[in-house]
């Protein structure tokens, strides 16, 4: 049921000119539906005419209040005040008692909805931002690996006699300290070992150069 419907007794003022109270009540057709996005919980229309009987036709309301909880006003429990909030918007002297059990069950089903939409409304928001927020740590860390990347290239990637001492190695992640460690400690050894067999050529080399280049060294001083 999202619509609510009956000729009334309406005592309404517009707040800035009279108190509802002193109303002047006139017989209006009630149209009462969940207050989209109004500032309450149910809207009042309040025509001078049924619309029903006029299906083709769009009638303009004579006014309407938004109102989130009725107040009963006196013995009668037919009589009650529409309420925003503090406010007091209109009076009503509803029908029947029937009428306003279904008037009250609206309200509730308007005030439950309302609040679940609202809800949705702020899920919907944590949601959106924890994925934005997800999704900038998710490129910072792609713009960190690459930096490293740029700046810390891996020793599969230099030759194996110019690999400096201590270069930083790019590795596997996650791996454990020990890993890690266990790691550097290898490639520092493949380092030193890459030092000591170039060290070892390069004297090899000039012990080579020396052996040869003597006995023309002595037929030198021979012919001197």
């Amino acid at each position: 049921m999202q619509h609510l419907g009956r000729w009334i007794d309406v005592r309404c003022h517009a707040p800035k000119l009279l108190p509802v109270k002193w109303g002047i009540w006139r017989t209006h057709f009630c149209d009462f539906q969940p207050a989209n996005r109004m500032g309450g919980d149910l809207v009042m229309f309040a025509y001078d005419q049924d619309p029903r009987d006029f299906p083709k036709l769009t009638l303009t309301p004579r006014f309407y209040v938004v109102f989130d909880s009725l107040l009963i006003l006196s013995s009668d429990p037919c009589l009650v005040s529409l309420m925003c909030g503090t406010r007091e918007v209109s009076w009503l002297r509803l029908p029947n008692k029937h009428f306003k059990e279904s008037l009250c069950a609206l309200l509730r089903h308007a005030t439950t909805l309302r609040h679940t939409t609202l809800r949705e409304h702020r899920i919907s928001q944590k949601e959106t931002e924890l994925a934005n927020r997800e999704e900038r740590v998710r490129q910072r860390e792609i713009a960190i690996s690459r930096a490293e990347e740029t700046q810390c290239p891996s020793l599969a990637e230099s030759s194996d006699d110019e690999v400096p001492f201590g270069s930083t190695v790019v590795f596997d992640w996650p791996l454990s300290r020990s890993e890690k460690h266990l790691r550097l400690v290898n490639a520092l050894d493949r380092q030193r070992i890459a030092e000591v067999a170039s060290e070892r050529r390069k004297r090899s080399g000039a012990a080579s150069s020396r052996r040869f280049s003597a006995p023309a060294t002595s037929r030198a001083r021979v012919a001197g």
